[in-house]
């Protein structure tokens, strides 16, 4: 549906078509998203915990970016606000502009929600009487190094877990900036007042941003250095990798991993979040880790994640024991290439590469 509406009508007229407009809009896009829900396959849709969470992180991460923006700008000019920072035209705005719909982002923010999710899901499974957690252990120590390393990971834990990380520590350099760059981009009308002067201001204003971005502690950051510690001596990798995650140290299971592997831990992360676990069991071969954990591992994994089948991770298991360490090296190498590179790649070779 689509109302144009004549020259020399009274605006209150012109105001109530410009509403149907609006609303037959509206009601195609609806329909458009009920079809698209209705034909979705079970094993794609989200749940609705995980659905709240991707929301509400979408929705924080984009406040706190601009709220950061709207600060600095005025900082720019040497005084306070005129008035207190409001999200809602900023998230209206972007909504209606279909801006937010970017497969890296909304990707991104996934994996950090389901890897809180199952981090906490992990440690509420715990049973009473358990060994003393790894991070404890790591914190009481006698390597001070490992142990401040230690507290400071399980600080930016925390933090994610209660949503109190701020937005420099819950997206890549790359995706920050990009974020970064669309959250200005709907905050120029804040701004219209400012005349020429709008869009320096916010230019300056996400330059500094992305410098103090730089400088936070973020979850991954911290876990990259604990596992980089904790590779300093010698120690078991089997055993590592079931006391972190036994921990609901997903982070640091993820970073341990990706160390060993030499493989950027956004990749290990997508791995062990996949529900068939193929090329998690894979990874964990390609460092020559035993049945035993590995079965430890599927076990927990599966016990706290409903999309996972444990009976047929059983089922496989003897087979993935069976994989010669060598050959899932080979299989998984792919991964420790550059991403533009990869993507070259798919793009020359007509077709994404799994």
């Amino acid at each position: 549906m689509s109302v144009d509406s004549p020259p020399g009508l009274p605006s209150d007229v012109a105001a109530l078509l410009a509403r149907a407009d609006a609303a037959g809009r509206g009601a195609e896009r609806y329909l458009a998203a009920t079809i698209d829900d209705l034909f979705l396959p079970d094993e794609y849709r989200l749940d609705d915990r995980t659905r709240a969470r991707l929301g509400l992180l979408l929705r924080s991460t984009i406040v706190a970016i601009g709220a950061d923006l709207h600060a600095r700008c005025w900082a720019q000019r040497g005084a306070a606000p005129d008035k207190s920072f409001d999200a809602a035209p900023l998230i209206a705005r972007l909504a209606a502009s279909d801006a937010l719909r970017d497969p890296e982002l909304i990707g991104e923010l996934l994996d950090r929600t389901r890897q809180d999710l199952l981090g906490e899901a992990l440690r509420a499974n715990r049973p009473p009487g358990a060994q003393m957690p790894l991070l404890s252990r790591l914190v009481e120590g006698r390597d001070q190094a490992v142990a401040a390393a230690a507290r400071n990971y399980r600080l930016a834990e925390s933090r994610s877990a209660a949503g109190d990380a701020g937005p420099g520590e819950l997206l890549t350099p790359a995706m920050g900036l990009r974020a970064a760059w669309l959250v200005a981009a709907a905050l120029r009308p804040t701004f219209q007042g400012e005349g020429k002067d709008a869009d320096r201001l916010i230019v300056a204003a996400v330059e500094q941003h992305l410098i103090a971005r730089d400088e936070t502690a973020s979850l991954e950051r911290c876990a990259a250095e604990l596992a980089r510690l904790i590779d300093r001596e010698p120690s078991d990798p089997a055993i590592m990798l079931v006391d972190a995650l036994d921990d609901g140290s997903v982070a640091l299971f993820v970073a341990m991993l990706a160390r060993r592997m030499a493989v950027a831990p956004r990749i290990v992360r997508a791995l062990t979040l996949e529900p068939g676990g193929h090329r998690l069991w894979l990874a964990l071969r390609s460092l020559d880790i035993g049945r035993a954990a590995i079965a430890r591992i599927g076990y927990l994994l599966a016990e706290v994640d409903p999309r996972r089948d444990l009976e047929a991770f059983g089922a496989l298991l003897d087979t993935i024991a069976a994989v010669p360490a060598a050959a899932a090296r080979d299989a998984l190498a792919d991964l420790a290439l550059p991403p533009a590179y990869r993507a070259a790649i798919a793009a020359v070779e007509g077709g994404p590469r799994p």
